[in-house]
């Protein structure tokens, strides 16, 4: 009985060959197949990791952490980028905190190793040294090297500390190699 009732919903149905869009990867290692160019939403809560490059087996080393009121993530030329708005994020330096952005607007591109803070961004450093704060119009840090560079109004401040004497530092470009903890004002 139960064979029969299957040949009749099977005939009732009638026989259909599955299709599936054209822009659906069929490749199943792929956790990206079948998903949209991009994703937008509000809430963001965005951790980015990357191989620790001193001990390859180890765990992967914190590179930025970001909480943002809203953003997008799209796919663009195999990099990853995500643009936040409203954002302030934790930068990291060898998997530990080194600064701390906030701004308008933040692009992260994983595969260019970089962050762009734009519409007035501030940086204060909290390690090596941890008194310095960056601001400008635009800012960029360049996760491989180290090196953050502020543009458009920028500037460089020394908060005073003990044995450490205070400055105050403005200029169109401000470059800020924290490897040499040197500053480059143009």
């Amino acid at each position: 009985m139960t064979l029969a009732c299957l040949l009749l919903v099977w005939a009732a149905a009638g026989c259909r060959t599955l299709s599936f869009p054209a822009n659906a990867a069929r490749d199943p290692k792929d956790p990206k197949a079948g998903l949209p160019q991009g994703v937008t939403g509000a809430g963001w809560h965005i951790v980015w990791h990357a191989v620790n490059p001193l001990r390859r087996a180890a765990a992967p080393w914190t590179v930025l952490d970001a909480t943002a009121r809203s953003g997008q993530m799209s796919d663009e030329e195999n990099d990853d980028r995500v643009t936040l708005e409203k954002v302030t994020a934790v930068l990291y330096r060898h998997g530990k905190p080194a600064a701390i952005v906030t701004a308008p607007e933040i692009t992260a591109s994983q595969n260019g190793h970089s962050v762009l803070a734009t519409g007035g961004a501030t940086l204060p450093s909290v390690a090596d040294p941890p008194d310095v704060v960056v601001t400008g119009q635009n800012l960029r840090w360049d996760s491989k090297s180290s090196s953050v560079v502020a543009t458009g109004n920028a500037k460089v401040v020394r908060r005073p500390r003990p044995h450490v004497t205070p400055f105050v530092q403005t200029g169109e470009h401000v470059t800020f190699d924290t490897r040499l903890k040197q500053f480059t004002v143009e």
